[in-house]
C-alpha cells in the first residue's frame, strides 16, 4: 500500500470512530447523562 492509502484508511478510521463516539452522546443525553463517563461521577451505563 502506497502512502495515500494510509492517509485515506487513517481518515476513515477516525470518521468512524468520531461517528461512534456521536452517537453514544446523542443516545446518553436522552437519558439525562452527558455522555463523558470519565467527567461525571456515579455513571449508570
Amino acid at each position: 500500500m502506497g502512502v495515500l492509502d494510509w492517509i485515506v484508511l487513517g481518515l476513515v478510521t477516525a470518521a468512524a470512530a468520531g461517528a461512534a463516539a456521536w452517537m453514544r452522546r446523542r443516545r446518553a443525553a436522552g437519558k439525562g447523562c452527558c455522555g463523558d463517563c470519565s467527567r461525571c461521577s456515579g455513571c449508570r451505563h
